[in-house]
């Protein structure tokens, strides 16, 4: 798992290879697919911009790379 809801945001991901899933957990506790993020999308933008915490789960479909931007970076 790469992102949690209610974690801090204070990173921003971009997808370099392969396919990451973006999940949402429904009150049941299921957790539904809402997209996939394929080589070149990035997530984690609003967390960081706002300040809020993550709103949906993410996780790696396979092995992937990524590129982590600490918001640090932006100051």
């Amino acid at each position: 798992m790469v992102a949690r809801p209610g974690e801090a945001g204070e990173e921003l991901y971009v997808c370099l290879s392969r396919q990451l899933q973006v999940l949402h957990q429904v009150e049941s506790g299921e957790e539904h697919e809402v997209t996939r993020l394929q080589a070149g999308g990035l997530f984690g933008e609003i967390a960081q911009l706002t300040g809020q915490a993550r709103n949906a789960s993410v996780r790696a479909a396979s092995a992937c790379a990524l590129l982590v931007v600490r918001q640090k970076a932006f100051v």
